[in-house]
């Protein structure tokens, strides 16, 4: 779902035309039918690391729903580091444990 939206983002700000909006999209699910993208499960215990994330969240932290659902599933998948160049998704990414890498960052 936040990779539609970010593709719908960026047709929005025009930064893709229509039919780029559509071959990313049809990439993105062809990619996946390939066995190239694994989608996890929103499981109970997502949903409870997110739900302690939000009681424990600083004031100072701005964090969304669809970023804490990504955060939560990589820490409970395991994972050590998260990629995204989505500055309030990495400033978040250490209250799971993660370390937050930007794949643009010079």
């Amino acid at each position: 779902m936040e990779t539609e939206a970010a593709f719908h983002r960026k047709f929005r700000e025009g930064f893709l035309d229509e039919k780029v909006h559509t071959e990313v999209h049809n990439q993105f699910f062809d990619d996946i039918g390939l066995g190239l993208i694994d989608l996890l499960p929103l499981t109970p215990s997502v949903v409870d690391r997110v739900s302690d994330a939000f009681l424990h969240l600083p004031a100072s932290v701005a964090l969304r729903a669809g970023d804490a659902i990504h955060l939560a599933t990589a820490a409970e998948a395991a994972f050590k580091e998260i990629y995204s160049n989505d500055r309030h998704l990495l400033a978040a990414a250490p209250l799971f444990k993660l370390k937050g890498m930007n794949p643009l960052a010079k």
